[in-house]
């Protein structure tokens, strides 16, 4: 569905990022890559962005989840708003490796 909104000439922006999660965002941008759609990978990692702003640690979860360096970078520098040692995590974080939350640790 998110590819299709890249896609479709009438719909000059795609998909308004306020209807969009994290967890909708991820799969698509693994697709357009698997695709090679290079300009829908450039619109949904700059939707990444937008998203890791309002929610780091989720965004930050998936990106390490689905192995996306970039994302998972973006969203540890945004996640420095927030306390991570009181802040609850969400639930991806079962997915992520001990590593991986170690170096969020180590960067706060």
């Amino acid at each position: 569905m998110i590819l299709l909104g890249f896609m479709y000439p009438n719909i000059p922006s795609g998909i308004p990022s306020e209807d969009l999660s994290p967890l909708q965002v991820f799969p698509a941008l693994l697709a357009a890559e698997k695709y090679d759609m290079p300009l829908v990978v450039t619109n949904l990692k700059k939707l990444l962005v937008s998203l890791a702003q309002k929610d780091p640690l989720l965004v930050f979860a998936l990106a390490c989840k689905y192995c996306c360096q970039e994302a998972a970078e973006v969203a540890a520098k945004f996640s420095l708003r927030v306390q991570v040692y009181d802040a609850p995590l969400p639930q991806e974080f079962e997915d992520i490796t001990a590593f991986a939350y170690n170096c969020l640790l180590h960067l706060h």
